[in-house]
């Protein structure tokens, strides 16, 4: 049967397949159960789960099919539409996830899961071989952070109202869009994790550097704090937005996620950096501005919580390649 397409990541129409073996596990998967696997996903990730699954259902609904339990090649077909329609790798991988995590937070046995097929990793290998490679964000230098910081107060001549900016306004924003700008840099912040922060999670130290405790992030759910550092120029733009008496859980930004990621591309923008900053320049940015000064691996690592040396690696090739220039000169 055919519902709705939110379940089982929502409340609403949950899809009950008939046969009576699975329809047993489904009822046997208490709400404890289910309640523990929703919270081992972030917010964010529940939500991508939701579209990519109400996604498929309405694609098996256009075209007859039973999207739970669905088999494990009208999921291959799926996978491949959305590479014909051109989505990108990272999203055909997020549809496999959401779809598998459907089926598991419903009770379906393993064997009759399609996510856990072999020829679904196989299709997206496939995929993969034909994908083009992955433009990378433009990270956040020092050089863009000082041409973000020289323009960011200047009254911009139309605002997102329609009207110019006026000259009260603009240093209120420009004082906002500095700390964003430098502090995604400083601590190679996630969208998410920025949104999240509030004036509790922040820690000035005597010499005038921070300390900012992240609770919660994409590779991090523990529930065990990470704490990194925060350069002297990221605490004295801080400072200039901090409220004079900052109520308990109020946000440092007060932003969404989206909201953030517009406001940094607006302000490289503006600065005449162009248009390839992206809410994921500051994490870029860190790795490559440490690699540049001659830190090892593993201290850039910890500042950005990475797991793996490689993501690293990828943000920093052009860095890593550019030691060989003192021995060419």
């Amino acid at each position: 049967m055919v519902g709705t397409g939110t379940e089982p990541f929502a409340t609403g129409m949950v899809l009950i397949p008939e046969e009576p073996a699975i329809g047993a596990a489904i009822r046997r998967l208490d709400q404890a159960a289910r309640d523990r696997l929703e919270n081992a996903k972030s917010p964010n990730t529940r939500r991508a789960y939701r579209q990519r699954w109400s996604h498929f259902v309405r694609w098996c609904s256009r075209l007859g099919l039973i999207p739970l339990p669905a088999s494990d090649r009208d999921l291959t077909r799926y996978l491949n539409h959305l590479d014909i329609e051109g989505l990108s790798l990272a999203t055909i991988r997020l549809a496999r996830s959401a779809i598998t995590e459907a089926h598991q937070l419903q009770g379906v046995p393993t064997i009759r899961n399609p996510g856990k097929s072999p020829v679904v990793p196989e299709t997206i290998r496939s995929i993969q071989a034909d994908a083009k490679p992955q433009r990378q964000a433009r990270g956040m230098l020092p050089e863009d952070l000082d041409a973000i910081r020289a323009t960011a107060m200047i009254p911009k001549e139309r605002s997102r109202g329609g009207r110019p900016e006026t000259k009260e306004e603009a240093p209120r924003r420009g004082r906002l869009d500095i700390a964003l700008c430098t502090l995604m840099r400083d601590a190679g912040l996630r969208r998410s994790e920025a949104s999240a922060l509030t004036w509790e999670d922040l820690q000035m130290w005597p010499d005038g550097t921070g300390r900012l405790t992240i609770l919660r992030s994409k590779t991090n759910r523990s529930g065990q704090p990470e704490v990194v550092a925060v350069t002297r120029a990221g605490m004295a733009a801080l400072e200039a937005i901090r409220p004079e008496e900052p109520v308990a859980g109020q946000t440092i930004f007060g932003l969404s996620d989206r909201q953030i990621a517009r406001r940094i591309q607006d302000a490289a923008r503006n600065a005449g950096l162009g248009e390839d900053f992206t809410g994921h320049s500051g994490r870029v940015g860190l790795a490559r501005t440490m690699t540049a000064n001659g830190a090892p691996v593993n201290a850039t690592m910890q500042q950005g919580r990475w797991r793996n040396s490689q993501t690293v690696a990828r943000y920093t090739k052009g860095e890593e390649a550019g030691t060989t220039l003192r021995w060419l000169s």
